[in-house]
């Protein structure tokens, strides 16, 4: 789980490595990009090569988040895949 993709979350996989797992997110992915261009009015929604991507955190290995940032692109997407009665804080603020 530790690909050093991003220096702050130290435990990250890009799913370009797992063709199932991107097989699996594509009609996803699809949506979510359908829906920021219309949001945007935008024909055409271009993603970086290491996304989509999945973030993992866990307290059995320490890792419980990363510090506030800025991601440098326009529009960053967050899907929540684990129910939430399932752990604490989290979430995102706009700055």
């Amino acid at each position: 789980w530790s690909t050093n993709l991003y220096s702050l979350t130290k435990q990250d996989i890009p799913l370009k490595f797992d063709l199932k797992a991107i097989q699996m997110a594509k009609p996803v992915l699809d949506y979510i990009m359908f829906a920021i261009g219309a949001l945007f009015g935008k024909e055409h929604v271009f993603i970086d090569s290491n996304q989509p991507h999945i973030l993992k955190y866990s307290t059995h290995d320490k890792h419980t988040g990363i510090r506030i940032h800025h991601d440098k692109c326009h529009v960053t997407a967050n899907l929540m895949m684990s129910k939430s009665s399932e752990y604490s804080g989290g979430g995102y603020v706009y700055l």
